[in-house]
């Protein structure tokens, strides 16, 4: 594999861990409000 592929993978994995971070707290927060 290129270096250009490896770092525009881990690119990749590092835009999906903030997404899904910033999902989790959204769905926590929301569940949070509707809880209470």
């Amino acid at each position: 594999m290129s270096r250009n592929g490896i770092s525009s993978l881990i690119y990749c994995l590092l835009i999906c861990g903030v997404i899904s971070t910033a999902l989790i707290i959204k769905i926590l927060h929301a569940t949070g409000v509707f809880n209470g």
